[in-house]
């Protein structure tokens, strides 16, 4: 086996990137894709083939950006990831949500906020879960909640406020949660308090403030407890304290501050207690400092500053201590670095940001660092990302629903199942059999290897298959034919070729294809109908052309082909019905022209291949007896730009393909004498960005696209 060629790369990699040119020049007239009307009717078919958007009509995942109250401008999460919390600084509101500590997902609390004081402007949780805390700028107080740990509901206390200094910004609370500081921004002190472990009520200590630089914004506590942190944004400089564990009294250092970037705005501590970070929103970069762990002192590094975006407003470090993020509030973007764990150097990602709503102000990690979690100020939305644990790149969108790639419906239109390409899972949803309408199961995904590029379903709906590109391996489930819940089989994966890119089985239950991108092979397995597993056939593969992507078996089982996308051919096979074994016909090939996904008729008569590169479909009779292939008179028919992926209806009517490159589905009637395809009256209907997956019902009336760059599922109704 060898590895992905340069011709190879090159020529994909060209069209992927006119597929991204493409996007970007036509962004702004996909804003609002799906509300079209319904296309044309042809009345001389049994089903018309035309598209309508359900209702709702796009997506079944989750918003990737959470509605707030006004201006939202601080946020938190429960130590134990079931609930996150949302300062509204112009509302004077906390909005409370409950998370799916799986997916990532977030659902407002049935009451959905809880009133603060006045321009509420930073928020706290302690470690326990009891307490939430909430400093009021204009009011000058900190409200004070004690927390339902099972729902995540807070309640005011009996008394609901305590006095702080003059225009407090920020609050911190200790570890052992027995001390909680809060910065008074015109006051130039700390507020300090002693807490109730049990009621969470605070008391002023004897002295109740010390004082700090000028303008203090932000105060931290190490995970140690043994130091406290004051960012003073008009000041330039860090305070630094010691705190007494046992009263949370503070003392300034012998040298009480260290100097800055212009505007120090947030201060963030590893949870080693090794580092510390300050956000310089005026000189947009970070400050970046060693710590003495015994002493508290910090020590600018060798390089004490990295670069961010415009304005950075908040910082935070991931638990592992292997990434910091930095939120952009100007740039609109969260900055991302990789943090040597020895020495505390930052260095920016090679991907160095991503995108978030307007203004983001204050940014949260989950405890096992596999979520972030944004509030955007002044679009009063929270921006979610998942983290990739190894490198620290983050991707928008929850973990069941990154770059959705493929997709399937069971036989019986109760499940419909998705491959996340970058979240490495399947979503599984039940779907409606009268409405269409999708929804996630209980536990919504499973685990998959690394990117899952195609997923198919056996006939009996006993098993599912996943292609892992890129761990070369199929993912093997059973499935539950009543709830389509999927259990992954042990041993759970069987070893392919390289880039396996599409995966087929016969109709018959017995056999299933691999096309690998990489090797120029059909793995091929056996399939055991009982329990699912697969078995690798002696021998393992038959040679394809070159860059095989798509594969398919005919209805009857006697044929498989793949398209072969460098080699410019569809490969042609006939199948031993009995032991699933592949021979390559005589002609072995038939000539097309970048050809990507594949389809057969249900009558067995017809087969389509999508041109990716020049945008059409090349069409083919076959012959139902020797399985040979023979283009149609009229060869071909245009599609959209970049088309991924085909299917045509059970009853064989009309055929649907995916434009990845201009958001649409291209719709066709079909001559079920001929072959011969149709365009619709209306040939097309918008999608979400970048469509990719496609499938059908077995009863026809629902068609649903998976949108690689939207991370949503397009969903729409055939009519009749």
């Amino acid at each position: 086996m060898r590895y992905l060629r340069t011709n190879k790369l090159t020529a994909f990699g060209s069209a992927i990137l006119a597929a991204f040119s493409i996007f970007s020049t036509a962004q702004e007239s996909f804003a609002n894709p799906i509300l079209l009307p319904p296309v044309g009717q042809i009345s001389q078919l049994k089903w018309n083939g035309r598209l309508a958007p359900l209702s709702p009509p796009t997506t079944v995942n989750a918003d990737l950006n959470y509605a707030t109250g006004a201006s939202p401008i601080d946020i938190t999460l429960s130590t134990d990831g079931t609930s996150l919390y949302v300062v509204n600084e112009n509302s004077n509101t906390v909005s409370m949500y409950s998370r799916n500590t799986t997916t990532g997902d977030l659902t407002p609390l049935s009451t959905p906020t809880i009133a603060t004081g006045t321009r509420p402007s930073a928020i706290t949780i302690s470690a326990d879960g009891t307490s939430v805390y909430v400093v009021n700028r204009t009011s000058s107080t900190v409200s004070m909640y004690s927390r339902n740990t099972t729902t995540g509901a807070l309640t005011a206390l009996g008394t609901p406020t305590i006095a702080t200094g003059t225009s407090p910004r920020s609050i911190s609370i200790s570890a052992d949660g027995t001390s909680v500081y809060v910065g008074n921004f015109t006051g130039n002190t700390v507020s300090m308090y002693s807490r109730n472990t049990t009621t969470g009520a605070l008391t002023a200590l004897g002295t109740p403030t010390i004082a700090t630089g000028s303008g203090p914004w932000s105060v931290t506590v190490s995970a140690d407890g043994t130091s406290v942190y004051v960012g003073n944004d008009t000041g330039n400089s860090i305070s630094m304290y010691s705190r007494n564990t046992t009263t949370g009294a503070l003392t300034a250092l012998g040298t009480p501050t260290i100097a800055t970037g212009s505007g120090p705005r947030d201060v963030t501590i590893s949870s080693d207690g090794t580092s510390v970070y300050v956000a310089n929103r005026t000189s947009n970069t970070v400050s970046m400092y060693s710590r003495n762990t015994t002493t508290g002192a910090l020590t600018a590094l060798g390089t004490p500053t990295i670069a961010t975006g415009s304005n950075p407003r908040s910082i935070a470090i991931s638990g592992d201590g292997a990434s910091v993020y930095v939120a952009n509030y100007n740039a609109d973007t969260i900055s991302m670095y990789s943090r040597n764990t020895t020495t505390g150097v930052l260095t920016a990602l090679g991907t160095p940001t991503i995108p978030t709503g307007a203004t983001p102000s204050a940014m949260t990690i989950s405890a096992d660092g596999t979520f972030v979690y944004a509030t955007n100020f002044n679009d009063n939305k929270i921006s979610v990302y998942s983290r990739n644990t190894t490198s620290g790149l983050l991707t928008a969108g929850i973990g069941y629903d990154i770059n959705p790639y493929d997709i399937t419906i069971s036989g019986d239109g109760t499940s419909v199942y998705v491959a996340n390409r970058s979240g490495n899972t399947v979503s599984m949803y039940s779907r409606n059999t009268t409405t269409g309408l999708l929804t996630p199961l209980a536990t919504p995904t499973i685990a998959t290897e690394i990117y899952p590029s195609a997923i198919t379903i056996s006939a009996d709906g006993t098993s599912v298959y996943v292609a892992n590109r890129t761990s070369n391996t199929v993912s093997m489930y059973s499935r539950n034919t009543t709830t389509g819940a999927l259990t992954a089989l042990a041993p759970s994966t069987i070893a392919t070729g390289v880039l396996p890119w599409s995966i087929a089985i016969s109709p018959d239950g017995t056999s299933v294809y691999t096309a690998n991108y990489s090797s120029d092979t059909i793995s091929m397995y056996s399939r055991n109908t009982t329990t699912g597993a697969l078995t690798a056939l002696a021998p393992s593969t038959i040679a394809t052309g070159d860059s095989p992507f798509g594969v398919k078996v005919s209805p009857d089982g006697t044929s498989v082909y793949v398209s072969n996308f460098i080699g410019n051919t569809i490969s042609m096979y006939s199948r031993n019905t009995t032991t699933g074994a592949l021979t390559a016909l005589a002609p072995s090939t038939i000539a097309t022209n970048r050809p990507w996904g594949l389809a057969i008729s249900p009558d067995g008569k017809s087969v389509y291949a999508l041109n990716y590169s020049n945008g059409t479909i090349s069409m083919f009779s076959r012959n139902t007896t020797t399985g040979v292939l023979t283009a149609l008179a009229t060869p071909t028919i245009t599609t959209g730009s970049l088309p991924w992926t085909i299917v045509i209806s059970a009853d064989g009517s009309s055929v649907y393909a995916t434009n990845y490159g201009d958001n649409t589905i291209s719709l066709y009637s079909r001559n079920m004498t001929t072959g011969l395809l149709t365009a619709l009256v209306t040939p097309t209907i918008a999608t979400g960005q970048q469509p990719i997956g496609l499938c059908i019902s077995t009863d026809g009336a629902s068609v649903y696209v998976t949108d690689f760059f939207s991370n949503t599922i397009s969903m729409f109704s055939r009519s009749p």
